[in-house]
Order: C-alpha cells, then structure tokens, then sequence
C-alpha cells in the first residue's frame, strides 16, 4: 500500500504505531510475539583477535535489539496510537538464551536451534498459562513472559 516495511537488527525494529497502523482498528491485532536473535548475554571474552571482530558487530547488533525491545515496550505501555486509543492486546517475549555463541560451526547451529526451540516452548507455555482474552476486553497491554522492570507494573493475564 505503498510503504515498504522492514525487519532487521539495524531498521527500526521495534516500530510500534507502524505494526498497528496496518489495521483499521489496531486492537483488532491480540497477539504480538517478540524473538530477538541476539542478546548480550551471548558475548563472551575473546581469545583472540578473531573472537573480537565477531564480537564487535555482535555486541553492537545485541545493544541495539535490546534497546529496541525495550522502546517497543515503553511505546505499547505509554503511548496512544494515532486515533487515540490504547493498544490492549498482549506482547509474548522469547528470550534469547545466553547459551547461544557465534562460533560459525555446525555443531553450534544445531546447538543453537535446540536451545533456542526450548526458548520458544517457554514462552508458549508461559502464553498458555495466562488467560487469553480478545484485546478489546482489556484496558491495558499485558505482557508475559518478560523480565524487564517496565513490565513489573504490567496487567497479566
């Protein structure tokens, strides 16, 4: 419709009134799921100098995710959306587990989606745990499966 929208570590990612702008009536959107790919907690210390160029984009790419998720949040939390409503619907976190290296092997790769498919069944099991209400039935966003402090003060389910 004539707006390009993109995904990525470095565009935007967390760019909330422009997700729910794509609905006539945004909290008509119950669900959204959140999964980040990298996490600061994956970086370890360099043994050597190639260690460290991995790191350095890594590190970088893992702040700014981070930062994004966090702003996502605030912005579902504090903001109203362009009609002046609130969105209401739930935002389900999958944590990105700290096992995770960025050695390029396959033996990290499969390492990597074992870990990472018991991440997602976490937070699906989180998801079924809390009671699952159409967003219109709610007066604030909930969201689950989150550790951050912006969330302590959250509605759950």
């Amino acid at each position: 419709m004539g707006s390009l929208t993109c995904g990525g570590t470095l565009v935007d990612t967390g760019n909330f009134k422009t997700l729910l702008q794509e609905f006539e009536d945004p909290n008509e959107l119950d669900e959204i799921w959140m999964c980040r790919h990298v996490g600061g907690k994956q970086i370890r210390k360099p043994d050597n100098l190639h260690d460290s160029l991995k790191n350095l984009c890594q590190q970088f790419a893992a702040n700014v995710g981070e930062d994004d998720v966090k702003l996502f949040k605030y912005h579902v939390k504090y903001d109203a959306l362009p009609n002046g409503k609130r969105w209401t619907g739930t935002v389900v976190e999958i944590h990105v587990p700290p096992h995770i290296d960025f050695t390029w092997n396959h033996s990290s790769l499969e390492a990597g989606r074992a870990i990472g498919r018991k991440a997602a069944s976490e937070a699906i099991e989180a998801y079924r745990s809390t009671t699952r209400k159409p967003a219109k039935e709610f007066t604030e966003a909930r969201f689950v499966n989150s550790t951050d402090m912006l969330d302590a003060i959250a509605v759950r389910g």
